[in-house]
């Protein structure tokens, strides 16, 4: 098991909330905004959230997924050590509860992303592809969108374990 360092602890911290928002700034009027809300493990190195990538100039959402994926602590001699959490996602889909009816075939991920952060957490980069889809609903016909940007906004949350009542 690795240990966890961060900006509010040394020790292992347990569960940690992540919220991270990435995008392209002023200059891209109507580029992509990643928003990434992850839960990580950092004693079993692991995450699992929700992303959205979402336009300015569109009128919905471009892509919605649950993500889950692995936390890889790069160490390297000297500055220069990093935290990086490689993401999978597959769209959010609510399978009826009716018995014989239910995941038949195999959904492919319409996400990925691979994110760069320094190992305080405080700042980063992700790459990150999503699926999108034309105006009508022929899956078939998506095409991958690759987008690199800076994560502009950072949120972290320590959750405290506690031990059990004797």
């Amino acid at each position: 098991m690795s240990e966890h360092k961060n900006h509010l602890t040394t020790q292992r911290a347990g569960l940690v909330h992540l919220a991270l928002k990435s995008e392209t700034g002023e200059l891209y009027a109507g580029a992509p905004t990643l928003n990434l809300q992850l839960t990580l493990d950092t004693i079993h190195d692991s995450a699992t959230g929700y992303a959205e990538v979402t336009k300015a100039t569109a009128t919905h959402v471009e892509s919605v997924s649950h993500v889950s994926g692995n936390i890889i602590y790069e160490t390297v001699m000297g500055p220069g050590s990093k935290v990086r959490i490689d993401l999978t996602g597959f769209p959010n889909i609510h399978w009826p509860q009716i018995p014989g009816q239910g995941p038949g075939i195999q959904i492919p991920p319409n996400f990925k992303a691979t994110l760069v952060l320094e190992p305080d957490f405080s700042e980063g980069e992700v790459v990150y592809q999503y699926l999108q889809y034309p105006d009508y609903p022929q899956p078939s016909l998506g095409e991958w969108v690759k987008v690199y940007q800076r994560i502009h906004e950072v949120h972290f949350a320590e959750t405290k374990l506690v031990d059990k009542a004797s």
